[in-house]
């Protein structure tokens, strides 16, 4: 793990749509303590790290897995933000059980002291107002994650996971990362994808992806 720390000279160092919708002020705010963090795939995020920290992901793919079984639990894509901790009550402790924290691709993740977030949330309106969106959001995409990811129907399955990675600028997976993001077997990953390039008339899932991500560029 690489580790930088952030000055208050640098107020637009972080260079993602969070930050940048902030003012100079409010960005410096967050950046009083801030660590930039960059792991290798596969790298482990220890859970102490977490410790009375806010993670803002700047690049790359962060998974939470189930320490049971390994079993990828969601992913977090450049802008979400992750916590092990409540972010406004330091006494409340999260409902959720994030389990393993895993790079899932190359990774930077920007590392906010929460009693920095919590004391911009109660004093910066705008601060305030960009948490609340960002976490409604991700709120909201959790929920629809889980529901598509947890359907009976495959093809449905495979479609929306390349959808939504393709939605977040992700690069195109490989058919292992599929299976392991869907629960579904390589073998059945494979199958539908086929279904799927038939459909859409493409040849393979990297045209797929990379014609559907110039669209909405």
């Amino acid at each position: 793990m690489d580790e930088t720390k952030r000055g208050l000279d640098e107020p637009t160092c972080c260079g993602n749509a969070f930050c940048d919708s902030l003012s100079c002020d409010d960005r410096a705010i967050l950046c009083a303590h801030c660590r930039i963090c960059n792991y290798k795939k596969g790298d482990i995020i220890e859970p102490g790290v977490f410790r009375n920290h806010i993670a803002l992901v700047l690049d790359g793919v962060l998974a939470t897995l189930k320490s049971t079984n390994g079993k990828l639990q969601y992913i977090y894509t450049p802008c979400d933000i992750f916590s092990h901790e409540s972010l406004f009550n330091r006494d409340m402790l999260e409902y959720e059980d994030f389990g393993i924290v895993q790079a899932f691709r190359p990774l930077t993740v920007a590392f906010l002291n929460a009693d920095d977030v919590r004391f911009a949330f109660m004093s910066r309106p705008a601060i305030a107002r960009a948490l609340y969106s960002n976490l409604s959001a991700l709120y909201n995409e959790k929920c629809f994650y889980r529901l598509m990811v947890e359907m009976d129907d495959a093809y449905h399955r495979v479609l929306y996971m390349t959808l939504y990675l393709q939605q977040h600028g992700i690069e195109p997976p490989t058919q292992e990362e599929l299976a392991l993001m869907t629960g579904l077997n390589r073998v059945t990953v494979g199958r539908m994808l086929k279904q799927i390039y038939r459909n859409e008339g493409y040849t393979s899932l990297s045209e797929y992806m990379h014609q559907n991500l110039q669209a909405t560029m």
